[in-house]
């Protein structure tokens, strides 16, 4: 996501919250880049939305002065998952061994919450059993965004 952002438009997606109030607010706005009139391609990781990922073709249109999610048109074959750390501290060490499996992180402006983008060419199974086990181990909590790759 290097690009530059004037090429790029926000699309808000509405939220469905849980009955703990999770997530803490009603839209979340994800970056994107038309590709055709009313298609876009998404172009960063969701830390909320469920069933989206990076580089879905997705429809959008206009409502009052924002662009509005519609529907999924085209998914990308990428996963997303997202993690809470329990040490904060840790975060920056979390996110280099996802990289060193080749999955881009986002940070969010919440402590120790990062949502993770696994490519379609990238097994997921590794990814998976690394997250469960720290998470047996209390190092974090994670959670299935949108789940892409196959499913033995």
């Amino acid at each position: 996501m290097a690009e530059d952002r004037r090429t790029h438009l926000k699309i808000h997606f509405k939220l469905d919250k849980d009955e703990d109030g999770y997530p803490p607010d009603d839209w979340e706005g994800i970056w994107a880049q038309e590709v055709a009139p009313g298609l876009y391609r998404i172009d960063n990781i969701p830390f909320f939305v469920r069933g989206i990922s990076c580089d879905d073709i997705v429809s959008a249109s206009v409502e009052g002065d924002e662009l509005e999610f519609k529907e999924l048109v085209q998914p990308s074959g990428n996963s997303v998952l997202r993690i809470i750390a329990v040490d904060k501290s840790g975060v920056g060490k979390l996110r280099e061994q996802l990289r060193q499996m080749q999955c881009e992180s986002e940070l969010s402006d919440i402590p120790g919450f990062l949502s993770v983008e696994v490519p379609a060419i990238v097994n997921i199974d590794p990814i998976l059993n690394f997250l469960a086990a720290g998470e047996e181990e209390g190092r974090w909590e994670y959670e299935e965004g949108s789940i892409r790759h196959p499913h033995p």
